[in-house]
């Protein structure tokens, strides 16, 4: 990709973004996401059905008179997008590969966290780390995430959770949110998950096309795994074949799903071709309903 092409993706991924936030999201990913913490904010005397836990015991001491530490919550975030460029994203049939629908989720929490004056980083992955850049604010920090995202070919094809969910363990110290966005074609990571969960505020966006789910009759032809290169000769018209094909799809995706329920997640799922904006808004205001009560 020359410098012309890369210019031109990036601000069609900008677009992209500023049509989606001409909408209610902006406010509700302010409203959805917590800050990292709690910051001091002042002293006032105790009143009843006060945290006793709270009394500031220096200021009592010196007054007589019970005080109490009032909190404010943090509002700054840090954004980490954990992203998936293994081999299996380079697929679409929808006239979208679900890589290109990943890069605008991408963008587009890269753009809302800039615009609330959070710190975004970016984890690119496939079976190890592609590219890790640093949490920083600023729209020129977002353009060097979007040309990351672009521009990177990755060293790896297969897709290896267990890995980028243990470097994202060691190396995040900050509680963040971590918006983990890939089609989760893996097994045996659901350990590394939970513990990850536990420290962060993980976000899980699953991606597909519809022809994972349902393949077209096409006749005989050879299938090539994206990831190990292998190619299978099938028979696409054959009942058996398209029977296999939809029952594979559904074990792995409902096993996906079981997961991030059982680990409490709040997960979104995606499918090329489509809009995302009316995921994303009821995903948001479902947060920052959950919040707020």
């Amino acid at each position: 990709m020359n410098a012309t092409e890369l210019h031109r993706d990036i601000k069609r991924l900008e677009l992209f973004v500023k049509k989606l936030m001409r909408g209610h999201i902006t406010g509700n990913y302010l409203s959805a996401l917590k800050g990292s913490g709690l910051l001091f904010d002042e002293v006032r005397q105790y009143q009843p059905g006060d945290d006793v836990r709270k009394i500031d015991w220096f200021i009592t001491a010196r007054t007589n008179e019970p005080y109490i530490k009032v909190f404010k919550e943090e509002r700054e975030l840090q954004i980490w997008l954990a992203v998936d460029c293994s081999a299996s994203v380079d697929f679409g049939t929808q006239g979208q590969r679900k890589g290109q629908l990943i890069a605008y989720l991408a963008a587009l929490f890269a753009f809302l966290a800039v615009k609330n004056n959070d710190r975004v980083g970016l984890c690119l992955f496939s079976d190890r780390i592609e590219k890790w850049l640093p949490p920083k604010k600023g729209k020129r920090h977002v353009y060097r995430v979007l040309q990351a995202l672009l521009e990177t070919r990755p060293i790896g094809r297969e897709t290896r959770l267990v890995s980028v969910l243990e470097a994202l363990q060691k190396r995040i110290k900050k509680r963040s949110v971590i918006v983990l966005i890939s089609d989760f074609i893996d097994q045996g990571y659901e350990r590394n998950l939970r513990l990850l969960s536990q420290k962060h505020d993980l976000i899980p966006l699953n991606v597909h096309d519809k022809r994972e789910a349902e393949f077209s009759s096409l006749g005989v032809l050879a299938l090539r795994d994206p990831e190990s290169g292998q190619l299978y000769p099938v028979d696409s018209d054959a009942p058996e074949f398209q029977a296999y094909w939809q029952a594979q799809f559904t074990r792995q995706n409902n096993h996906t799903e079981q997961m991030f329920k059982k680990l409490k997640l709040d997960y979104l799922e995606f499918y090329t071709g489509q809009s995302v904006l009316k995921p994303l808004t009821t995903f948001f205001k479902r947060r920052a309903l959950h919040r707020n009560h």
